[in-house]
């Protein structure tokens, strides 16, 4: 029996990440797992980005973070 992709994806939208780690068979785990992997390539390349401009940055000797305020005369 097959079934459609679209009732796949209907049935895995009502259930939790808690769900997903607590399946019986240990299968819902995987799921979960490969989410946190792709979770943590994304956080790494945005950290690698983030120094990549900073270093840019400090070589034109710009400084980060806003303006200073000037009081009003």
């Amino acid at each position: 029996m097959t079934t459609s992709p679209a009732r796949v994806v209907g049935q895995l939208r009502r259930r939790t990440a808690a769900e997903f780690r607590t399946d019986e068979n240990g299968v819902g785990a995987m799921p979960f797992a490969v989410l946190a992997a792709a979770g943590q390539i994304e956080r790494n390349h945005i950290r690698e980005n983030t120094l990549e401009g900073q270093g840019i940055a400090a070589a034109k000797r710009a400084s980060g973070g806003r303006p200073k305020v000037r009081p009003r005369d």
